[in-house]
């Protein structure tokens, strides 16, 4: 991901993250959960967790796990 941060011009993948972070809010777009009108984390982490495809994931998550992602999301 670097490499990609740099062959677009940004000095490291932060600044890229964060350029792209702007652009989101100045377009209006939504930034957290909350914003989309999530507020059951916990359901939504147990649907993931129950997804079968989900089982292809390199990153084995619990729903413990999933649900401390989504609620940083927050």
């Amino acid at each position: 991901m670097t490499y990609l941060a740099k062959e677009v011009g940004f000095d490291s993948i932060d600044d890229m993250a964060n350029r792209v972070y702007e652009l989101k809010k100045e377009m209006g777009m939504k930034l957290t959960l909350k914003d989309a009108g999530i507020d059951d984390v916990s359901f939504m982490a147990e649907k993931c967790a129950n997804e079968p495809l989900f089982n292809n994931n390199t990153v084995k998550l619990n729903k413990e796990q999933l649900e401390e992602m989504f609620n940083n999301l927050r």
